[in-house]
């Protein structure tokens, strides 16, 4: 459970009151802060930042050497959400594991949002297979989300479809300013029982402002901020981003050839625990590759895309019973 801010030697009700409504809910989360940042906050003057800072990485003991037994202790007792594969949870050592940032970056039509559905209901099954039992918060930069998509891959996971909507709360971001706003305000939103938060898609709102001739180094420093907010938020809360990107034509390195790359990605490829890469589905097969991650070699599979997500082999008999469902919620949603 995170650690009240009004426990931190030094800050009054007051004080906490304060940071509650810059976002900063908890002495976990006031101990990773630059003051700096919260200086720039300048209509709440919160005074003696820097100690307040320093009281909060004591109590907590975050700026002290820890063994790295101590961490492999606290990593083994992290819960790990399925990704509806089994196959890729194996390859995945398990799932991905809470508190991550998790990026999904393709061109248009390689399955980012689909893998942004997937999780989303993922993270609502029972933790005994594989969820979390918690709710998703959507925030669409694309007219990505969709209630059928959610209906029939709840439905794939013997899930009650109403409930798992009911347990996804969706807000439409159209430019960096309004996302910088959500931002924000996000981790006061944050309940315990949110545990996965959707981004599609995040580049795209960074590169459009700098399409339109905004100054980059502003509009950098305003996407590696949103990655840090989500980044303290992650940590201390266990909640996993997943946020998506675009591509486009690009060299890697000075003299070299032509290339799909990122948007953003030297930026945003430095935050995120897991990056997938996605290629065009051929034949309804989509190229699944796991490209960076700290401590799993990366892999490079396919998978069909069918009614229901993607999978690893589709059955059938489901899929056909999955299509039906789809094709009776077209006609009229029943519940």
């Amino acid at each position: 459970m995170p650690t009240d801010l009004e426990e931190v030697f030094g800050v009054s009700a007051k004080t906490a009151a304060k940071l509650r409504k810059i976002g900063i809910t908890s002495a976990e989360m006031l101990s990773y802060q630059d003051p700096n940042d919260i200086r720039f906050y300048r209509r709440y003057q919160i005074r003696n930042i820097d100690e307040f800072i320093k009281a909060a990485r004591k109590m907590l003991s975050s700026s002290n050497l820890r063994p790295a037994t101590e961490v492999e202790r606290e990593m083994s007792k992290k819960q790990q959400l399925t990704t509806g594969i089994s196959m890729i949870d194996t390859r995945l050592q398990g799932g991905i594991y809470t508190g991550s940032l998790v990026e999904f970056y393709g061109p248009a039509a390689s399955g980012k949002s689909q893998w942004c559905h997937q999780l989303a209901v993922t993270s609502q099954l029972p933790t005994e297979r594989g969820g979390l039992d918690g709710k998703a918060i959507w925030i669409d930069a694309e007219w990505s989300f969709s209630p059928l998509l959610i209906r029939v891959m709840a439905k794939r996971f013997d899930l009650d479809s109403y409930k798992v909507m009911q347990h996804i709360e969706t807000i439409h971001i159209m430019n960096r300013e309004h996302i910088v706003e959500f931002r924000d305000a996000l981790s006061t939103g944050c309940t315990e029982e949110v545990s996965v938060v959707v981004v599609d898609a995040l580049g795209k709102l960074f590169a459009m402002e700098l399409a339109r001739g905004y100054d980059h180094d502003i509009c950098s420093a305003e996407l590696n901020k949103t990655l840090e907010r989500f980044q303290d938020i992650a940590l201390t809360s266990g909640i996993i981003f997943v946020y998506t990107n675009r591509v486009h034509r690009g060299r890697e390195h000075h003299n070299s050839v032509l290339t799909t790359l990122p948007v953003n990605g030297k930026y945003m490829a430095h935050m995120a625990h897991y990056r997938f890469k996605l290629k065009k589905p051929m034949s309804y097969r989509s190229n699944f590759c796991l490209e960076d991650h700290v401590s799993i070699p990366s892999f490079n599979v396919e998978l069909p895309l069918e009614w229901g997500g993607f999978y690893h082999h589709p059955n059938t008999v489901q899929i056909s019973a999955l299509r039906e469902y789809a094709e009776s919620y077209i006609n009229g949603p029943s519940d």
